[in-house]
């Protein structure tokens, strides 16, 4: 693609699998501007992919759309710093919550206990603090 070309809000959803309206909505948001209208139609040029896989990973980590807003909004790196480090720690606590619940399912699957609930092992596991 030429640096000059602008894409379609049609092609360039499609691209990430979304729908047009995904798009306009990340653009009421203020997450998402096209660089121009033509004929009334919204084109963007080639930064915008960038942009939106930025928004996919960040919703994919948890983030509300005003935390990504926020994310690009703020002139700080001091600022920006702070948001992400709390949703690093917010996704340290899913991983742990995680590993929990896999060693549970993980026990459960081999457990000879007849009643699980009853079983010392996975009293010990089910028991840990998250």
């Amino acid at each position: 693609m030429r640096s000059s070309e602008q894409l379609s809000i049609g092609v360039l959803a499609a691209e990430f699998g979304l729908e047009a309206h995904v798009l306009r909505h990340w653009e009421t948001e203020g997450l998402l501007e096209p660089v121009t209208r033509v004929g009334g139609k919204r084109r963007y040029d080639s930064s915008a992919r960038a942009r939106i896989r930025t928004i996919l990973a960040a919703k994919e980590a948890g983030m509300t759309l005003a935390g990504i807003r926020s994310v690009f909004s703020t002139d700080s790196g001091h600022d920006r710093q702070a948001i992400l480090s709390d949703q690093l720690a917010l996704l340290e606590q899913r991983r742990s919550d995680l590993e929990l619940s896999i060693a549970a399912l993980e026990h459960l699957r081999v457990c000879q206990n007849s009643d699980f609930a009853k079983c010392p092992d996975f009293i010990a596991i089910a028991g840990a603090p998250a």
